[in-house]
């Protein structure tokens, strides 16, 4: 296994800065000690719409007819939390133009959204939706807080 828990692949023209990949690291290993979870290795991949596509055609379980911002496959073992993350950053951007959002803003949901999955948590429903917000926005504020990007 690679040394650093957290990868960053790209498949795409996207890359994400050191200084802020050093920050995003960190954040995701503080949410892990915030919620009471073991880092195994987390495997972030970058991508279009096009390679998403690619990737769901091999998975029905996980097939979209409309595009997607963010497929996580999740490989845990009770505590300690495996799993790959496919963000679709094509869609990232088209929901923070969509929901008037800041980019970085709408990133860190997208970074963390599948991580809370990870944890049991669900938004099926309103009052699981509610839940989920309130938690991405929390560890969204504690970025950047931590990171001192605003």
């Amino acid at each position: 296994m690679n040394k650093n828990k957290i990868n960053f692949f790209y498949e795409i023209h996207f890359f994400i800065k050191k200084k802020r990949k050093f920050y995003i690291e960190k954040w995701i290993n503080n949410v892990f000690f915030l919620e009471n979870y073991l880092l195994g290795e987390i495997n972030y991949i970058f991508c279009n719409d096009i390679f998403l596509k690619k990737i769901l055609k091999f998975n029905k379980k996980f097939y979209y007819k409309n595009y997607t911002d963010v497929i996580a496959f999740n490989y845990n073992n009770n505590k300690k939390i495996n799993g790959d993350i496919f963000i679709n950053i094509d869609q990232v951007k088209e929901n923070s133009k969509n929901y008037n959002q800041k980019f970085l803003i709408e990133f860190l949901r997208i970074l963390v959204h599948p991580i809370l999955h990870f944890f049991n948590y669900k938004d099926n429903n309103l009052e699981q939706k509610i839940n989920m917000l309130y938690k991405e926005n929390f560890y969204i504020s504690l970025f950047l807080k931590q990171s001192k990007y605003y």
